[in-house]
């Protein structure tokens, strides 16, 4: 009976250790985004975005087709 609970102690263990990694990767592609967009704000401003935002509009509209 000991060797099914650290079985299933391990299991659980996993899986928190596997969902923490992908949340962290989750955070951390958000802040990377976050930067990416000030860094391109601060050089092409307002207009810029504006028109990468179409440019993304677009190119995601054609990838669904």
């Amino acid at each position: 009976m000991s060797s099914t609970d650290d079985r299933n102690k391990d299991s659980h263990r996993q899986i928190l250790r596997s969902s923490f990694i992908i949340g962290g990767a989750s955070v951390i592609n958000i802040l990377v985004g976050l930067l990416r967009i000030k860094v391109v704000a601060v050089l092409l401003g307002p207009a810029g975005v504006g028109l990468i935002g179409i440019c993304l509009l677009y190119t995601s509209d054609a990838a669904d087709e």
